[in-house]
């Protein structure tokens, strides 16, 4: 049997609402929650947590924002809405933040995220994203916004999916749970850390796995800027830390030159910076009874480096 959704038509003309003010009245959005139920060269450098090193990459090109705090921001525990069977904690939550005035993207962001509510998977049942979200396609309501494709920022119906798939994919592993398909995009994402991120696409799905005692309910949320997943279940004993943990540092390759007619009296003019690119894993810390039981890596990554990008006026010496 297939994940279950509840009140998920009320859900979706909540979050079409959000959306559309958002588009139109970007400043004015009040918060709101839903109560109701190539060739490179490698720099080789010792295993490191992501820290300050981030800072080259919090640039906003896909519309969002590196979390105040290193990997989301964990929610207070809580009572479960009254959709959720009455024996299901709140087990694990995981939130990043967008831009609002990405309109677009936004409108995508509330669009995708609407179609879990309170969704029910069976243990032992898989989530998979493509099949629960459906095409994203202009006719099933997906706007215009940038997407990567092939190491490149691009405009495309439905950008800004990929960061509800990995705002969900991080509040599912924190709930312990399994991913049996799970890629990075070819480039850092500026909502997460890396190896903590989860790219989709027509071609490219996320399945999820519950391989965990009993059924798990998971719930989106919108709160302005903030995008929230939950998941519901049975209550875990054990308690879960993770870390990206960077293996190399990867320099750009010799920048890019384009000969242009001329450039309003310039010589030349740098029309995208160079950017490193990383191997890195995602490292799983497990703690049984306050003590340290378990470090398994999740995922290995690598994201490609950006050269940078100049035209240069062929007129000039």
């Amino acid at each position: 049997m297939p994940p279950r959704a509840h009140n998920n038509r009320m859900k979706k003309i909540f979050f079409a609402v959000i959306a559309a003010c958002a588009a139109l009245f970007p400043s004015a959005v009040p918060t709101f929650g839903y109560a109701a139920a190539e060739d490179v060269r490698i720099e080789a450098v010792a295993p490191q947590s992501v820290g300050s090193d981030n800072a080259d990459r919090a640039y906003d090109e896909e519309g969002g924002r590196i979390p105040s705090q290193s990997g989301g921001r964990p929610l207070p525990i809580e009572e479960p809405a009254s959709s959720v069977h009455k024996n299901s904690v709140l087990v694990s939550s995981f939130s990043t933040s967008f831009n609002r005035g990405a309109d677009g993207r936004s409108y995508n962001l509330a669009l995708a995220a609407s179609n879990f509510c309170f969704l029910e998977v069976d243990e032992g049942e898989k989530l998979s994203f493509n099949g629960i979200v459906g095409l994203r396609t202009e006719a099933r309501g997906y706007r215009r916004a940038k997407v990567i494709e092939n190491g490149e920022y691009v405009v495309g119906v439905g950008g800004g999916v990929c960061q509800v798939s990995t705002t969900l994919y991080n509040a599912w592993i924190r709930a312990g749970l399994s991913a049996e398909s799970v890629r990075a995009h070819s480039l850092p994402s500026s909502y997460c850390e890396l190896s903590q991120d989860a790219t989709v696409s027509d071609a490219i799905d996320m399945v999820l796995v519950n391989d965990g005692d009993g059924p798990v309910y998971v719930d989106a949320e919108i709160d302005g800027g903030t995008l929230t997943f939950r998941i519901y279940g049975t209550k875990r004993s054990d308690r879960y830390e993770f870390r990206t943990e960077i293996e190399a540092v990867i320099a750009p390759t010799e920048e890019l030159i384009e000969f242009v007619p001329a450039l309003d009296g310039k010589d030349h003019e740098v029309v995208r910076a160079a950017k490193n690119g990383y191997r890195s894993h995602l490292l799983r810390l497990t703690y049984r009874d306050g003590v340290l039981a378990e470090k398994k890596i999740l995922r290995r990554d690598v994201y490609r480096a950006v050269p940078a990008k100049i035209l240069v006026a062929e007129n000039s010496d």
